[in-house]
């Protein structure tokens, strides 16, 4: 069993507004990411927190979608990161829902690489969605929680797994970087993985 887990617990502090609610190509921002993933997963878990009711509202339609609300939101990604794997018991798919680009094709060969944690890279960089298996559920739970993914990632090891994706670096921090997005720039700047 594989699950997706979808991390829209923050803020959106920089884009002054419920950026996964934003409407891109038909779908919310965050629509995109359960939509990438779904042919791939049994279940798709969506961590929220501050706009818990506006996400569950604009992905009430998709199916095989649990939500799961962290009252500890404001810890930050780390911490929802947590609640998410907490509520998993398969292997797991972890991206933030604000990387509407990402392709299929790279969840895909994601799940059919090798190693306990796997992650996608573009050109020399690394970026998401990160595979985590199942059996290192524990081990990240009682990570510290002023750790982070990337560090837990590096201390464990990782499988870089080659993409030809420059989606999996590109995640909508701002209006500003919506509104490239909007135009059809895809040179949004590149989240820090």
């Amino acid at each position: 069993m594989t699950q997706a887990i979808i991390l829209a617990g923050g803020f959106s502090s920089r884009a002054g507004m419920n950026k996964m609610t934003l409407p891109f190509r038909g779908k919310p921002l965050i629509g995109h990411a359960v939509a990438c993933v779904a042919p791939f997963v049994d279940q798709i878990i969506v961590v929220t927190g501050r706009y818990h009711d506006d996400i569950v509202e604009v992905l009430s339609a998709y199916p095989n979608v649990t939500f799961v609300r962290n009252p500890l939101f404001e810890k930050g990604m780390f911490d929802s990161i947590k609640c998410g794997v907490g509520a998993a018991s398969g292997d797991m798919l972890i991206l933030p829902g604000d990387m509407p680009l990402i392709r299929p094709e790279t969840v895909d060969a994601l799940l059919r690489g090798t190693g306990d944690i796997r992650v996608p890279a573009y050109r020399k960089q690394t970026g998401h969605p990160i595979f985590l298996a199942a059996r290192l559920r524990t081990r990240l739970l009682a990570a510290d929680d002023s750790d982070d993914l990337r560090r837990f990632r590096d201390r464990i090891g990782c499988t870089v797994v080659q993409t030809d994706d420059p989606g999996i670096l590109v995640d909508i921090d701002s209006i500003d970087d919506y509104r490239k997005l909007k135009k059809g720039n895809e040179e949004v700047p590149p989240h820090a993985d």
